[in-house]
């Protein structure tokens, strides 16, 4: 990324052209990642099966194995091309950004991007596990549990994708307040109401049972609280 402030002086012409050179690398990166995805399709499903041990996993369709190795890849090729994806971005906006707006949006990319691998690492490593172990451990008298592949692998990515992007929150709130949308005390006078919202969110996001529903309320509120200590040191940051 040059740091010379040329896309600024860029005809319409110039600038779609810039935007569709982006698409383009970006649409290339994800292609490669879904054919590298392909490759080890085998790696990615034991990995994501892993917390399946116990559960009968069955397939109700002949295509379905299929179809669920393809969208495993292509879930799978879009996390490891979205360096590439987020680096397209940052170099069609920094032609047109001052100095400090290429700081805020490198240190915001950066954090981003660390804030939804954590999401995804928290959601695998215990949302995932406490929430299956829930779930199946439901019994009903004559009733033997099966579920079907495409069922299981969309719970996964479901509160993968889910717990990526709630992480963002802290940054979000970050950014608002540095920019001087929200006001820290704001956010805390709010805060009854956003709790509120969280428990909406979650219970329209997730899967229609309780537990998966207070599984992802409840850090979505300690990320809220994060994100009110974000807020002021932007609003600090602001000051100065």
């Amino acid at each position: 990324m040059s740091a010379k402030p040329e896309g600024a002086f860029m005809t319409i012409t110039g600038h779609l052209s810039e935007l569709r050179r982006r698409i383009i690398r970006s649409v290339l990166s994800i292609c490669i990642s879904f054919g590298l995805c392909c490759f080890f399709q085998d790696n990615i499903f034991a990995m994501l099966l892993a917390h399946s041990e116990g559960l009968q996993l069955i397939a109700v369709s002949p295509t379905e194995l299929f179809t669920e190795g393809l969208k495993t890849a292509f879930l799978s090729g879009l996390f490891l091309s979205s360096p590439v994806i987020l680096y397209q971005l940052c170099a069609f906006l920094w032609p047109g950004l001052k100095g400090n707006e290429r700081k805020y949006l490198l240190r915001g990319l950066i954090i981003g991007a660390g804030l939804f691998m954590l999401g995804v690492v928290f959601a695998y490593c215990v949302i995932i596990p406490s929430a299956l172990h829930f779930l199946t451990g439901i019994s009903v008298s004559n009733v033997k549990p099966m579920y079907t592949l495409n069922n299981y692998m969309s719970f996964i990515w479901t509160f993968l994708v889910l717990f990526g992007l709630a992480f963002q929150v802290p940054m979000l709130l970050s950014l608002l307040a540095l920019i001087g949308v929200v006001k820290p005390h704001y956010l805390r006078a709010k805060r009854k109401y956003c709790v509120l919202i969280i428990f909406i969110l979650s219970a329209v996001l997730t899967p229609p049972d309780v537990v998966s529903q207070v599984l992802m309320a409840l850090p979505l509120l300690v990320l809220y609280e994060f994100g009110i200590l974000g807020a002021e040191i932007a609003s600090r940051l602001r000051r100065r």
